[in-house]
C-alpha cells in the first residue's frame, strides 16, 4: 500500500492527537474543580466555623495567638471589626466555588451581621449554635445559592 499525500495524513493524527490530548485536558480540569466546590450547606458549615485561626491573620494585630475562628468572629461582632468579616467573605468565596451566592447571618448576643447576596433558588441551608470560649453562643445561619 502507497500513500500519495502523506502530509495530509500527518495533519490529520496531529488534529486527532490535538483533540485527544485537549479531551483529557478538559476531563481533568473539570474533575479537579469538583473536588474543591462543596454544596452542602452542612459541609461548608461544619469546614469554616470549626477552623481555628491565628489573630494576626484576620486582624491588624501582630498576635500569633491560636483561636476558633467562631470567637474570634463573636468579638468581631461585638467590637464592629470588619476585617475578620472580609477574611470569612473570602474563605465563603473559595470554598463555595461562587462568590456571593450564599447568606450567612451570624448573631452573637446583641450584634448581627450578614454577608452575601442571597440571589436565586436555596440550593442547601443549615443553622448551626457555637459556644464561644467567653461566653454566650455564636448563632450562625447559611444558605448556599
Amino acid at each position: 500500500m502507497h500513500l500519495r499525500d502523506r502530509r495530509g495524513l500527518t495533519a490529520m493524527v496531529d488534529a486527532m492527537i490535538f483533540i485527544l490530548i485537549i479531551g483529557l485536558l478538559v476531563a481533568v480540569v473539570h474533575q479537579s474543580r469538583d473536588d474543591y466546590v462543596m454544596n452542602e450547606a452542612s459541609d461548608v458549615t461544619n469546614a469554616v466555623f470549626s477552623a481555628k485561626v491565628r489573630i494576626s491573620d484576620v486582624t491588624d494585630k501582630e498576635d500569633e495567638l491560636i483561636l476558633p475562628l467562631t470567637d474570634v468572629i463573636a468579638a468581631s461582632l461585638v467590637l464592629g471589626d470588619d476585617n475578620v468579616l472580609d477574611y470569612l467573605r473570602e474563605i465563603l468565596d473559595g470554598v463555595t466555588a461562587r462568590p456571593g451566592a450564599y447568606l450567612l447571618e451570624m448573631k452573637y448576643k446583641e450584634y448581627a451581621a450578614i454577608l452575601g447576596t442571597g440571589a436565586g433558588e436555596c440550593m442547601s441551608g443549615c443553622e448551626k449554635d457555637v459556644d464561644v470560649a467567653y461566653g454566650g453562643e455564636l448563632h450562625i445561619s447559611l444558605r448556599l445559592y
